[in-house]
């Protein structure tokens, strides 16, 4: 914004009273349009702090599922050693028995 200033009147006093008075309240339009957006930029930035505590929690979630993921893979492995030792015991006792028959 550009002030002209008219020194030629007679009530330059009210001029430049007038034009101090819009200055104001431009400035006061400024603060306002300054602090909504101080206000949106705070808000903002709780929402990120929201969402990146969101994204740490899912991504523990997702590590406990996987580590179920693991010991349930690693628990029928063991499941399967067994039962294949077991039909290896079977068979053997099954062909010791025949042998003696």
């Amino acid at each position: 914004m550009q002030l002209k200033f008219d020194w030629q009147g007679e009530d330059n006093c009210s001029v430049l009273k007038a034009q101090l008075e819009e200055v104001l309240k431009e400035l006061d339009g400024k603060n306002d349009l300054l602090g909504n957006l101080e206000k949106a930029k705070n808000d903002a930035e709780w929402n990120l702090g929201e969402h990146k505590q969101w994204l740490a929690d899912a991504s523990a979630r997702a590590d406990q599922l996987d580590a179920l993921c693991h010991e349930k893979e690693n628990a029928i492995k063991d499941l399967e050693n067994r039962l294949h030792e077991a039909e290896k015991s079977a068979t053997e006792g099954a062909n010791a028995q025949n042998v003696f028959e």
